[in-house]
C-alpha cells in the first residue's frame, strides 16, 4: 500500500528541483564565460537557496513515509525502505555521473574544461578507473554530483532523528540543536577534502529535523488560505533583502554576515530563511485553491517533478553539463544561454505532461485534478 501524496509538499519539492537546476545552469554558464546571466529564482531575493528547501522537504517526506510504514508493517520494514532508497540514490548518482562524463569528453575540448563543474573530467580521461573508484567512495572534487552523495549521508541521520522524536521529542531537539551549535563555534573542525560531507551533515541535519517536526504538526496547521498570514510570511521572507543588498553593494567582506548566511556550515539566518520559504510556499499553494485550474496546473507540473524527484535530479545533472557544452560550441553568446535556459523550461513542461500519461497516473492529470 502506497502512502498518500501531499500535493503541496510535492509542488514545493518540484519548485526546489527546478530552482536548483536553473541556479546551477547559471553557475555553469558563468564559469565558461557567458556573462550577464542570472537565475530567475527566489534565491536572488533571500538568504537561502533551493537546496535547503529540498532538505526540509526530505525531512517532511521521510517523517510521513516512515510513520506510515512503521504503523502498517513495523520498524524493520521502514528500515528496509530506507536502505532501498539509499541504494537507488547511489545507483542513480553513478549513472548520471557516467552520462555527464561522456557528454564532457565528447563535446568539450580539454582546453575549455575550466571551473569546478568540469575539473573532474580531465582526471577521468587520464585515469578513468581511479577516478570512478574515487567518485564511488565519495572522494571526488566539488561537482554537482556531491549533492546526491551529501543527501545520501543525510538520510540515516534523519532516520535517527525520527526515532528519537518518537521516544523523546525534547531530547531529539536538544541533541540536534547542540550539534548544530557546535558547528557554529571555532572549535568545530573546518571541512577538508576528506571530511567535508561530515561537516555539512552536522549542520544541515537541523533542516531535516525541521522537516520531521513540520510533518508531525502539519495536520494541526491551518488548512485554509489566509491573506494576512501570507502577507506576513512574504514580509518576513523579504525582510533580509535590504541587508543582502547592502552587503552586495558595499563590495566589502562582512565576516559576521557570511557566518550568519553560510552554506557549507549552515548559518542560522540561512536556516531560518529556508523554513520561512517553506511556510510561505505552503500558504501560496493553499491560496491557489481559489483558482482550481492554477492549482491543478501546479500539481501537474511542479508536483510531478517533486514526485519523481530522484529521476528528475539525476537527469538535471546531465542536462546542465550538456547545456554548458552546447553554449561552448555556440561561442558562449548570451542568446545561446537564454536559448538553453528556455529549452530547459520547455523540457520540464513536456516531462510534466508526458510522465503521467506513460505511468497511467490519471490522478495528476489537469482535468481530473480540477
Amino acid at each position: 500500500m502506497r502512502t498518500r501524496r501531499i500535493e503541496w509538499v510535492d509542488a514545493v519539492r518540484g519548485y526546489a528541483l527546478l530552482a536548483i537546476m536553473l541556479n546551477h545552469f547559471h553557475q555553469a554558464a558563468a564559469e565558461i564565460g557567458a556573462r550577464g546571466t542570472f537565475s530567475l529564482t527566489l534565491t536572488q531575493l533571500g538568504l537561502s537557496s533551493a537546496a535547503e528547501l529540498f532538505v526540509i522537504c526530505a525531512g517532511f517526506g521521510m517523517g510521513k513515509a516512515l510513520a506510515a510504514i512503521e504503523n502498517r508493517q513495523g520498524a524493520g520494514r521502514a528500515l528496509y525502505w530506507l536502505g532501498r532508497r539509499m541504494l537507488l540514490i547511489y545507483g542513480a548518482n553513478l549513472l548520471s555521473f557516467l552520462a555527464s562524463v561522456a557528454c564532457i569528453l565528447l563535446l568539450i575540448a580539454p582546453a575549455h574544461r575550466t571551473g569546478s563543474l568540469f575539473i573532474f573530467a580531465n582526471g577521468f580521461e587520464q585515469a578513468p578507473l581511479a577516478e570512478a573508484l574515487n567518485f564511488m567512495a565519495f572522494g571526488s572534487p566539488a561537482t554537482l554530483f556531491v549533492i546526491l552523495n551529501f543527501y545520501l549521508l543525510l538520510l540515516p541521520v534523519i532516520w535517527c532523528q525520527f526515532q528519537l522524536l518518537k521516544y523523546s521529542p525534547r531530547l531529539a531537539v536538544a541533541l540536534s540543536l547542540a550539534l548544530y551549535a557546535l558547528t557554529q563555534t571555532p572549535w568545530f573542525p573546518p571541512p577538508t577534502a576528506t571530511d567535508g560531507f561530515a561537516f555539512q551533515v552536522s549542520s544541515w541535519q537541523i533542516l531535516g529535523l525541521a522537516g520531521l517536526i513540520l510533518a508531525r504538526v502539519e495536520s494541526d496547521l491551518p488548512q485554509t488560505f489566509s491573506r494576512g498570514r501570507f502577507l506576513l510570511l512574504c514580509g518576513m521572507f523579504l525582510a533580509f533583502l535590504p541587508l543582502k543588498a547592502a552587503w552586495f553593494l558595499s563590495g566589502a567582506d562582512w565576516p559576521w554576515f557570511e557566518a550568519l548566511r553560510g552554506k557549507d556550515c549552515l548559518g542560522p539566518l540561512r536556516a531560518l530563511h529556508a523554513l520561512l520559504t517553506m511556510l510561505m510556499l505552503r500558504e501560496a499553494f493553499l491560496g491557489l485553491a481559489r483558482y482550481p485550474h492554477m492549482q491543478a496546473a501546479a500539481v501537474a507540473s511542479l508536483g510531478l517533478l517533486g514526485r519523481y524527484s530522484l529521476t528528475v535530479f539525476s537527469a538535471q545533472n546531465v542536462v546542465i553539463y550538456l547545456g554548458a557544452a552546447i553554449i561552448l560550441l555556440a561561442g558562449a553568446h548570451i542568446a545561446a544561454y537564454w536559448g538553453i535556459y528556455l529549452a530547459i523550461l520547455a523540457a520540464t513542461g513536456a516531462f510534466a505532461l508526458y510522465v503521467p500519461l506513460q505511468a497511467g497516473d490519471r490522478k495528476l492529470d489537469i482535468k481530473s485534478a480540477t
